[in-house]
């Protein structure tokens, strides 16, 4: 006799996921991921996945597919067993994304795919630098944000780093900070390499924008 195959309720990305009292909450639900650098990997993230009926064991899986169907990422299957299992919640580590575009998310029972979603990566475009005017009258405004700071943690050794992006650029940094390398690539002491080119635009897009912060605008990159 097969087995039944349980109904798919939800099946959604979020930036995280977390139970509480007994539910899950979903936090960040999105279907576009911007970003100035490509490759690049998107995180955090988190699938939420919601089930109803079924019987039996089956094989979890959630690929990536390319817009032609194509699969990029196909992860090590997960058993579900059912009526037990009613939500899942996978945690993503890193989405691969190789360039701008569609992509799927495909979410297969033993094999056979059950519900796909759509992802769309878009590139954003790097902002123009200021013009003196523009410059100067950013800098007579009370309101506008005057410092930005990235901290980046080394992927080897775990150093935090913390990079400063300054409106004015007279104006020193602040102790323990660096200024973004030209290149926007750093090395750090254990010998590691780091991109800096997305952690540098994030910085140029919020710098001289209208916030008024309390304290310097921080973003921490990995």
């Amino acid at each position: 006799m097969a087995k039944q195959l349980p109904e798919v309720k939800a099946f959604l990305t979020c930036d995280r996921a977390s139970r509480q009292q007994g539910k899950i909450s979903c936090e960040g639900i999105f279907t576009n991921i911007n970003g100035y650098v490509y490759p690049r990997v998107h995180h955090p993230m988190a699938i939420y996945i919601s089930y109803m009926g079924g019987e039996g064991e089956y094989s979890q899986r959630v690929s990536l597919l390319d817009s032609k169907g194509q699969v990029l990422i196909a992860p090590p299957p997960e058993k579900v067993k059912f009526p037990k299992l009613l939500e899942a919640v996978i945690e993503v580590q890193g989405l691969e994304l190789p360039a701008p575009g569609k992509y799927w998310l495909s979410l297969s029972l033993d094999g056979r795919e059950v519900k796909r979603i759509f992802v769309t990566a878009t590139e954003l475009a790097v902002r123009k630098p200021f013009t003196d005017g523009e410059l100067k009258e950013l800098l007579a405004n009370p309101k506008t944000v005057k410092r930005v700071r990235a901290e980046v943690e080394c992927k080897k050794c775990q150093r935090q780093h913390v990079f400063q992006m300054n409106l004015d650029p007279d104006r020193p940094l602040d102790k323990g900070a660096m200024a973004f390398p030209e290149s926007k690539f750093f090395v750090c002491e254990c010998g590691a390499s780091h991109d800096l080119r997305e952690a540098w635009a994030n910085c140029w897009q919020m710098i001289g924008s209208v916030q008024a912060p309390e304290k310097p605008e921080e973003r921490k990159e990995k």
